[in-house]
């Protein structure tokens, strides 16, 4: 799990470079190490980004002190983001308590063309809780108890100020050891989406009703509906933390988001004895610590602890061996949910979307207002493998009032940071269309899901039967052609750079058998066998020229391929699917990292290579030996991209490029222009204006371009006439979202 805003521990940032966005999207300032922010504080190392901002080890020049330093990096400046940037500095700096992270400073940096706010922390170093429970294992009861009564005592004390926390979990909890190394103290950190209450701050509220932020393992029901919060919320949150503390696990997982939502608001917390002796512990559990954390998972609010104060005194008795009082609560299990009550929710306010204008009403379905709770219960619903629902992420709308409470969602869940969208605005700045836009609002999301799990659940059962000791190994490869099964898509094929199909059932080479090692075979891996890199042991090493790779075990896959004697292409990143931005990593990248580049190297045959992932760095690839030898390079979501853009002039074998998922500017276009012998470009999700056909029109050897910037009529007019390789390609690509034949989504 990436690191939280304020989870201190100290990496190496110097290869980093985190740039400042103004109101225009345009790049204006650039943090990085050695950089003096406001002439006080000099930049050491990017220690963790969150929501809202990018946090740095620093040092003030002066008192030659270290401290942490948070800046408010956002792709547009609003009035709203300053408005909480400035509110949560100002309580936290109030929150005088030795369990929270202390504030000591706030200002603004003026770069030449920005201002940039920030404020200056404590710089803690060492791990947090979660860091703990994954190394050794669920805390003895006696260490929990004395931990989570500091979070607590914490948590009133914010509560106090009217502050809700609203993100409580193990990795937004610090450790902080003593020079004995034993834990002193535990910091509550990471108040990014921390809402301070109307009664205790008038009307300071800034986030509107029906806006879920939070992680889903540890939200409360009314969270996951998207209801405004108070500190009972944070109650329910520091129940799940210290279920989690002394079991290891969360008291609701579910085989994705949208499930561990439903199981929040539906099913019965689980005692901490039966999750406990799951992992064979013979540690045993009071009556009175589970009467405390079963109160405080009650579903309803009524029935939770409605103060940290009534929480706290059930704690010390737990720890003093006396008896809690079960009284107020009773044990309900919900069977079908009403999961959107709409009463509750406001409308959108039209006014405060600035980026609205491009849509008409009636692009969003038969409902005039895009309720924020739906559309974002959805994204969580896709979050981990959901390749189908996740490239409709903001728009779903449920179909039926109604969803079973056990209905089986797709995937493993994927923990991720906080939700929060603005769904006009971020499918504006990705270029969706009005028509996408319509589709998406209309399309059945929990029937995708029914149908991606069922899908998934045929996989597991193949290969486990497939794989079982003494079973013939399968080759996919026949005299004739390529069998696959036919219950499932494991992947696409091409023939000859032809049409891509689906890899389903018998397909016949078009060719004859005996021409075979004379023609291509591309394979297209998909998200369903992302987890069984022993798929690739059913290709032989003359099967395949070349394959798109989205796979969990990176190093393992890698040693495979080496033996594959006709390897030509090669991408770790699946090339016929264009999902949800913020999930990309998820349905189409391989968790590709810089240490593992050098690896590649022992593929001297590759005239290909796709790289994708924001563990992969610019500066990393530029060095890689391949890039002397490769006809095209395909680049996705790395980080710090323009080292290797200026990098790429002097590599006059590079013919084709693809860029994607960069959020290039105009001017990052310059390098290309020094490209002798570049023919061919694919920009996608960039922030490329109309102007930049000026940069494009330098470009010596340019014959074919390919972009999906959703721009005027007369501009794309403008484009072709000026290239006449031009082609306009739609943000999202649905030509390959089938998992298998009973279902298929339709294009818009």
């Amino acid at each position: 799990m990436p690191p939280s805003n304020e989870q201190f521990d100290t990496t190496n940032g110097a290869d980093r470079t985190i740039s400042s966005i103004g109101a225009r999207g345009r790049t204006v300032t650039v943090f990085k190490p050695g950089l003096i922010v406001d002439q006080t504080y000099q930049l050491i190392d990017e220690i963790g980004q969150g929501a809202m901002g990018v946090v740095f080890s620093c040092t003030h020049l002066v008192l030659q002190k270290d401290y942490a330093l948070k800046l408010l990096l956002a792709n547009e400046l609003s009035s709203e983001a300053w408005g909480r940037f400035q509110i949560e500095a100002k309580v936290l700096a109030k929150l005088n308590h030795p369990g929270i992270v202390g504030i000591h400073n706030m200002g603004i940096h003026h770069g030449l063309d920005d201002k940039t706010p920030y404020y200056v922390m404590d710089l803690l170093s060492g791990e947090n809780l979660n860091d703990l429970i994954r190394k050794s294992g669920p805390l003895p009861v006696s260490d929990a108890l004395s931990y989570f009564m500091q979070v607590a005592n914490a948590l009133q004390s914010a509560h106090a100020q009217g502050v809700v926390h609203r993100d409580i979990k193990p990795s937004n909890l610090m450790l902080v050891r003593d020079q004995s190394n034993r834990v002193a103290q535990l910091k509550i950190v990471d108040f990014g989406i921390a809402r301070v209450n109307q009664s205790g701050h008038g009307a300071q509220s800034q986030t509107a009703t029906g806006v879920i932020i939070g992680t889903p393992f540890y939200m409360s029901p009314e969270q996951c509906r998207g209801e405004r919060v108070d500190e009972r919320s944070d109650i329910y949150s520091f129940g799940c933390t210290l279920f989690e503390a002394l079991t290891g696990e969360p008291p609701f997982r579910g085989g994705n988001a949208f499930q561990t939502f439903m199981m929040h608001q539906t099913d019965t917390a689980p005692t901490l004895t039966s999750k406990r002796n799951e992992q064979a512990s013979s540690e045993e559990f009071s009556a009175g610590l589970e009467a405390l954390v079963e109160k405080a998972l009650q579903k309803n609010v009524a029935e939770r602890y409605q103060s940290m104060s009534q929480l706290l005194h059930d704690l010390e008795r737990v720890i003093q061996g006396k008896e809690v009082t079960r009284r107020g609560m009773r044990r309900t299990t919900v069977t079908d949910v009403e999961l959107f009550d709409t009463s509750r929710l406001q409308p959108r306010d039209r006014e405060s979307y600035d980026d609205s204008e491009d849509y008409d009403e009636d692009d969003f379905g038969d409902e005039k207002s895009l309720l924020p709770s739906r559309l974002l219960l959805a994204a969580s619903l896709l979050a981990a493998g959901g390749l189908i629902a996740l490239l409709a992420v903001t728009f779903w709308k449920p179909p039926t009032a109604h969803i079973k409470a056990n209905s089986e969602m797709a995937d493993v869940f994927a923990e991720y940071e906080h939700v929060k969208l603005t769904p006009p605005a971020l499918m504006k700045q990705i270029g969706t269309s009005p028509a996408e836009a319509a589709f998406f609002s209309k399309f059945d999301w929990p029937a995708e899901g029914e149908y991606e799990s069922s899908c998934r659940k045929k996989v597991e059962s193949y290969m486990v039967a497939t794989s079982l000791p003494g079973v013939k190994q399968i080759r996919y490869k026949k005299p004739t052609g390529y069998q696959f099964p036919s219950e499932f898509y494991l992947g696409a094929i091409q023939f000859d750079n032809g049409p891509i199909k689906y890899a389903t059932g018998f397909m016949p080479l078009p060719y004859g058998q005996e021409q075979a090692n004379e023609h291509e075979v591309h394979y297209y891996t998909s998200v369903l066998s992302q987890d069984y890199v022993q798929i690739l042991d059913r290709f032989t090493a003359d099967d395949l020229t070349g394959i798109d790779l989205k796979v969990n075990d990176v190093p393992k896959a890698i040693a495979e391929l080496k033996k594959w004697r006709r390897l030509k292409d090669l991408s770790f990143f699946n090339g016929i699917t264009k999902c949800l931005p913020t999930y990309e990593n998820r349905i189409e990248d391989s968790p590709l990292t810089d240490a593992m580049l050098p690896s590649l190297a022992g593929f001297t045959n590759l005239r290909s290579l796709g790289v994708a992932g924001a563990h992969v760095s610019g500066p990393a690839v530029a060095k890689m030996p391949l890039l002397s030898k490769l006809q095209t390079l395909k680049v996705k979501g790395i980080k710090n991209v323009q080292p290797l853009l200026e990098t790429l002039p002097r590599f006059d074998n590079i013919e084709e490029l693809w860029l994607m998922s960069l959020a290039l500017e105009d001017r990052d276009l310059e390098p290309l222009t020094r490209m002798k012998n570049l023919k061919s470009l694919r920009i996608t999700r960039s922030q490329l204006t109309p102007a930049s056909i000026e940069y494009f029109k330098r470009m010596p050897s340019l014959v074919k371009l390919k972009l999906d910037r959703s721009w005027s009529k007369e501009d794309i007019e403008r484009f072709k006439q000026a290239l006449p390789g031009y082609e306009f390609e739609s943000v999202f690509d649905f030509r390959f979202w089938k998992l298998g034949p009973e279902k298929a989504p339709s294009e818009p």
